[in-house]
């Protein structure tokens, strides 16, 4: 079913959560200069995002979601990709993030 609901979107049904080429590709491209080990703007760091895997920064990862998701990152004046690429690119940590969540559940 993941892949007939999917087959138009470009995005795989599982993708590695060490992978995400499209998120990570989006914060070089866009949020290194002003969340790297030097400035952390907002007491953020990507750059372990860019190396780690997905589980031991799934909160990090859930963050900077949020800011992406809601156009709030890059903020406006500053380069912002284009909105397939912030669709792709969320799109790809969210479904990463959810099946991270579906296979360690963290409830309550």
């Amino acid at each position: 079913v993941c892949g007939l609901v999917l087959l138009a979107s470009e995005v795989p049904c599982s993708p590695a959560p060490s992978a995400l080429p499209r998120a990570k590709q989006l914060l070089r491209d866009y949020c290194i200069d002003c969340h790297d080990s030097d400035v952390t703007k907002g007491g953020l760091n990507v750059e372990p995002l860019l190396s780690g895997a997905l589980d031991t920064r799934a909160d990090d990862w859930e963050r900077v979601l949020v800011k992406l998701s809601t156009r709030q990152m890059p903020p406006q004046g500053k380069p912002r990709p284009s909105e397939d690429g912030y669709l792709s690119a969320v799109k790809e940590a969210t479904m990463a993030l959810d099946l991270r969540a579906a296979e360690h559940p963290r409830p309550g």
